[in-house]
C-alpha cells in the first residue's frame, strides 16, 4: 500500500493515541501481582496486560476506520519486532499504528 501524506499524518496521529494508551498500560508494571505468571504460564501478567490492552486499542482504531479486527498474534508480532530496541516504548506503538492502517510488513491486512 502506498501512503499519501494525509495517510501518513493519520497514522502518526494513531501512533500518538496508541503511545498514550501504552504508557497507561505500562504504569501497571509496578504492581507486585503483575510480576507473577499469567494464566498462560508463558508470560508475566504485565506482559499479557499490555498485549491485550494494545489489542483492544488497535481494534478500536481499526473499527473506527471500518477495518476488521486483528487477533493477539498481530500485536505479539509487533511486540517481538520492537523488542530489543532502545526506543521500544516508541517502536511498539508505531508498529501497532502500522497494523491499524494495514501497512505493518509482517502481517497482511
Amino acid at each position: 500500500m502506498t501512503m499519501t501524506g494525509r495517510d501518513h499524518s493519520a497514522m502518526l496521529d494513531t501512533k500518538d493515541r496508541l503511545a498514550q494508551r501504552f504508557q497507561e498500560l505500562a504504569a501497571h508494571r509496578a504492581n507486585p501481582r503483575m510480576q507473577e505468571l499469567a494464566a498462560d504460564s508463558r508470560t508475566l501478567r504485565w506482559q499479557r496486560h499490555e498485549i491485550l490492552g494494545m489489542l483492544a486499542a488497535v481494534n478500536n482504531e481499526r473499527d473506527a476506520l471500518g477495518k476488521p479486527p486483528v487477533d493477539a498474534s498481530a500485536i505479539e508480532l509487533a511486540d517481538r519486532q520492537a523488542c530489543g530496541h532502545v526506543d521500544y516504548a516508541t517502536k511498539f506503538p508505531f508498529y501497532c499504528a502500522e497494523i491499524v492502517h494495514g501497512v505493518f510488513p509482517l502481517i497482511r491486512s
